[in-house]
């Protein structure tokens, strides 16, 4: 063992309790987010948390949705779907999750991490679309760099 690992005995070890009081759950429409919808929702409902769903647009398009969603003004480039938040909001609704809806707009990796911490989020729940080769090096992968940046834990479920 190193100069600075201790050991821990059985009787060091006790009661797990994790505070996630607040989760972001970042989507895109893809099957991986949808995924990571249904994990975002499951785990609310059991810790109780409630749960801001965003959608990172990096477009210019206009967008109108119910009045749960709020469009926060930002840069413009290109963007995907915002048909994970409906679902999201479906999910969230049936299970009786205390949730907002937001449209954010810039930089989708930054973008989520900076609005994690501004709803002082616990945890950060999003999808990996699991792109490799070079689709991987010319787009980078959104949920490794959110990993990588990211203060709070990051929860990555990966596309099927």
């Amino acid at each position: 063992m190193g100069q600075n690992t201790k050991a821990i005995g059985i009787d060091d070890i006790s009661e797990v309790n994790l505070d996630i009081k607040r989760i972001l759950l970042a989507t895109d429409g893809s099957a991986p987010a949808i995924m990571a919808t249904k994990y975002a929702i499951a785990l609310a409902k059991v810790l109780g948390a409630s749960l801001k769903i965003i959608f990172v647009d990096i477009g210019e398009e206009q967008i109108s949705f119910t009045d749960k969603i709020v469009i926060v003004d930002a840069p413009k480039e290109t963007r995907r779907s915002t048909a994970g938040l409906t679902i999201a909001q479906i999910y969230a609704d049936k299970n009786d999750i205390n949730y907002n809806i937001e449209i954010v707009k810039g930089n989708v990796a930054k973008t989520i991490i900076r609005t994690a911490g501004d709803y002082e989020a616990d945890l950060i729940i999003i999808g990996n679309t699991g792109r490799t080769g070079l689709k991987r090096l010319t787009l980078g992968s959104v949920a490794e760099a959110v990993v990588k940046n990211s203060s709070i834990p990051v929860l990555v479920i990966k596309g099927s």
